[in-house]
């Protein structure tokens, strides 16, 4: 039976009647969004004027505008001239022995760790994550096991269903799409997070190709999804105006960790809540961080430390 709070129902209803349990799911990862976006807000509202500083972004000018618009690249020669030290030095983690019992298995460890950081490219993306710390100040990264699949036809014409990718996978996170624990200071020790949530923007085609099966489909309700248009559609979820309302979906990741659980929601719709499927039962993100801010989550970065300098320079010149 539908749980509905409002006497006017939202559309999806028509198509989509959660249970209690499954209404309790959608209501707690819309509201722990909006929890955790309220708590970043102290640091999100310059994230825009960071990526701008380090673009050289030059404000446009009216026809009748005789003023100079000029922005020295300081930020951005700084923050590449680190990067290139960063990148030059082998940062790929290493197991080390605690004793002479665990070198057997060091070697081990080792070698599996080498083998899928190759396969996954993963120095492309400790690139991009140092450079989102360099500017922003921190850095998401997600590693995950990854199936990327695709259906392909074969000389009969028979469709058939392959992998691109089958291994384990580290992505860059971008800061806008990731909200964590308002609580937290890191993804360790005491003051850990202990739940986090990922926004993917999916276009609608991937989304029913990645979302079918009975591992990522269990509940059989990822074909009720609609692609992001008619707001009355929805709910508890509005579509951002960015998102193509014809093509997209927005999915939501919500990893809790004390109630070892993942649930995923799209548009409205829950699709998954199970437990974490990772056997290690942890957060499956990384952070880094430029310069930490004692007692808080998101660190500082050199877009920030040179925002008086950059004005400077700029004023001077134009």
């Amino acid at each position: 039976m539908a749980v509905t709070p409002n006497k006017k129902e939202p559309s999806i209803r028509k198509v989509y009647n959660p249970n209690k349990k499954e209404y309790g799911y959608l209501k707690h990862v819309y509201q722990r969004k909006e929890e955790m976006a309220d708590a970043r807000a102290a640091f999100d509202k310059d994230w825009d004027k960071w990526q701008k500083q380090w673009d050289g972004y030059r404000q446009p000018r009216e026809v009748d505008d005789w003023k100079s618009n000029i922005n020295v690249p300081m930020s951005s020669s700084v923050i590449e001239s680190q990067l290139s030290e960063l990148i030059g030095q082998d940062l790929i983690p290493w197991t080390l022995p605690r004793g002479v019992e665990d070198e057997p298995k060091s070697q081990v460890m080792n070698a599996i760790l080498q083998y899928t950081w190759d396969v996954a490219k993963s120095n492309v993306a400790l690139v991009e994550m140092i450079k989102d710390a360099l500017i922003f100040g921190t850095a998401i990264g997600m590693e995950y096991y990854w199936k990327e699949p695709r259906t392909i036809k074969t000389k009969n014409n028979k469709e058939e269903k392959i992998f691109e990718y089958d291994d384990c996978y580290l992505m860059p996170i971008r800061l806008y799409d990731f909200y964590v624990d308002e609580r937290a200071r890191s993804f360790s020790g005491p003051y850990g997070a202990k739940d986090a949530i990922w926004r993917n923007i999916m276009d609608y085609n991937d989304f029913r190709t990645f979302f079918n099966g009975k591992v990522w489909n269990p509940f059989g309700n990822a074909e009720l999804v609609k692609p992001g248009g008619d707001t009355n559609y929805y709910e508890f979820y509005k579509p951002p105006e960015r998102i193509d309302h014809d093509h997209e979906v927005e999915v939501l990741w919500y990893w809790n960790k004390p109630d070892d659980l993942l649930i995923i929601v799209a548009n409205d719709v829950v699709i998954r809540a199970e437990a974490n499927p990772y056997r290690h039962k942890q957060l499956p993100f990384v952070r880094m961080v430029d310069v930490p801010r004692p007692y808080q989550f998101y660190g500082k970065g050199e877009c920030e430390l040179l925002e008086s300098l950059q004005e400077e320079t700029n004023t001077l010149r134009r």
